[in-house]
């Protein structure tokens, strides 16, 4: 051990006074939301207290921590509310502490090329002060190699691009903080077809998909699960009341089986217990060139290649059977022919038996 190793203080030395609120000021300043979002010096009080007992001070203390904090974080700001100043951080701040490096700065870069297809604008913006400081650092880098690299990345989606319906971000706060807090919301909410409505939600969990954001919830006091897509939500308020629990339901597992277009849907029980899509056994014929798509990205993990003599390859593999199987097949138009089972290749042959008549009409 190294001298500078024994002067170290063992990790569970006794906290000081000092120290300890240091700790609880850089802890208060991660508990400020970015704007819009606020938050008074009330409620920094109780979320300190509950973090730790050593953090628990009069709320005098903070707000002169505060304004203090102010003249050394410039994009720590605050607005008058009803309840008090609500303190918040200018939405590009970003507060790095270890200083982002290079090599982090091009992983930020990788993620924003591959996210941006994928999120709506809203979702994204939240990222932005981000993905700017790592262009920044790339920008100051000395080697230019690092600064014009990610030129070099491009991520490209593999189905036809959509533009993204945008949600408010007074309401992705919202919901975020209802989340988090496993607390319900209010919300008016235009459905496909009809007027909009006032709701009460109580959140499960976000899925997003093709750029659409879902919330998975119950409302009022139902149990049965629906699925609200956040750009038609017109307002949101968070209230006090808590989430009941759903002990057995898992957002994974419930995803795989109701965002994947299920042929039907799958009871869900009041305490979230769920069935997912039945599995299929299926033999399919690609020509030579699609073949080698599947060859390198596999449909399951039994999946087994079999080269015909006309050139074709057979693929055997286990999955499950849902619309999103038929859609992904009926892409490849005469590309495959599917051999089994029979009551899927039937079915797949009449829908192109109905295209080709739709086009000869």
């Amino acid at each position: 051990m190294t001298d500078f190793q024994e002067t170290l203080p063992p990790k569970n030395a006794n906290r000081n006074e000092p120290k300890d609120a240091i700790l609880r000021q850089w802890v208060m300043l991660q508990l400020i939301p970015r704007e819009p979002g606020g938050v008074t010096a009330q409620q920094l009080q109780a979320k300190l207290a509950g973090i730790d007992p050593l953090y628990e001070v009069h709320k005098r203390t903070i707000e002169r921590n505060l304004k203090a904090l102010m003249s050394v974080f410039p994009a720590l700001d605050y607005r008058a509310g009803p309840n008090g100043n609500l303190w918040f951080w200018q939405k590009d701040a970003v507060l790095d502490i270890p200083k982002l490096d290079v090599k982090t700065a091009l992983m930020f870069r990788l993620a924003e090329a591959f996210l941006t297809p994928l999120l709506p604008r809203s979702t994204l913006s939240e990222l932005r002060p981000h993905f700017r400081r790592a262009q920044e650092t790339l920008d100051a880098a000395s080697d230019d190699q690092h600064s014009i690299w990610p030129a070099k990345v491009q991520v490209m989606p593999n189905s036809q691009p959509l533009l993204h319906p945008d949600v408010r971000p007074d309401i992705l706060e919202v919901v975020y903080a209802a989340l988090f807090e496993d607390r319900r919301f209010q919300a008016r909410y235009r459905p496909r077809n009809g007027p909009a409505r006032d709701y009460e939600v109580s959140p499960r969990g976000l899925v997003i998909r093709d750029g659409i954001i879902y919330v998975v919830a119950t409302l009022f006091e139902y149990t049965d699960l629906k699925h609200l897509v956040l750009h038609r939500m017109e307002t949101a308020s968070l209230l006090d009341s808590p989430v009941s629990p759903m002990r057995s339901f898992k957002l994974e597992r419930y995803a795989k089986a109701c965002f994947d277009y299920p042929l039907d849907a799958p009871g869900v029980t009041s305490t979230g217990t769920m069935t997912l899509p039945a599995k299929l056994k299926v033999q399919l014929l690609f020509d030579a060139e699609t073949a080698v798509h599947l060859e390198e990205s596999p449909l399951s993990e039994d999946q087994r290649s079999e080269r015909q003599a006309d050139g074709r390859v057979r693929f055997r593999a286990t999955v499950a059977d849902t619309q999103r199987l038929r859609w992904w097949l009926l892409g490849f138009g005469d590309r495959v022919e599917v051999l089994d089972p029979p009551a899927l290749r039937e079915e797949i042959a009449l829908t192109l038996s109905k295209a080709v008549q739709r086009y000869r009409a």
